[in-house]
């Protein structure tokens, strides 16, 4: 299911699979990719930088002749108003809260909670933003 509101989409953008849904007043900058197996779902006014990553997809470990095993899935959701920095990663099952951002270069391999600056390999919490109420996240 593809469900695209009134938003901004750069050329060169790759939608692998077909189960993306993204709202109204969003941007999805050159260069990025989102797998959509199972769904990815972006929110309202969220920013995405050139040369993202959103993955749905990954792999079980397995035994030392083959290390990637059998498939796994997550569904990725990142929040209204979250501004995703130039060439993040997201992996498969990780919910970006709604306020953040997230710096560039980061990995997102865990959920966030709203109104948090997070950065870093893996990406943590830098600090609190300000929320849309006016007091810190």
């Amino acid at each position: 299911m593809v469900g695209i509101g009134n938003c901004w989409i750069e050329p060169g953008v790759e939608f692998r699979f077909r189960d993306i849904q993204i709202g109204d007043g969003s941007y999805i900058n050159t260069g990025s990719f989102f797998e959509g197996d199972p769904p990815v779902v972006i929110g309202r006014n969220v920013a995405v930088g050139p040369y993202c990553r959103v993955l749905t997809r990954s792999h079980e470990l397995d035994r030392g002749e083959r290390r990637a095993g059998p498939l796994t899935y997550g569904s990725v959701t990142i929040g209204d108003g979250t501004w995703i920095g130039a060439s993040v990663t997201i992996l498969p099952g990780v919910d970006v809260a709604p306020g953040c951002v997230i710096a560039a270069g980061a990995v997102v391999a865990k959920s966030t909670a709203p109104d948090g600056l997070y950065a870093g390999v893996p990406a943590h919490r830098i600090r609190d933003l300000q929320s849309h109420h006016g007091k810190p996240g």
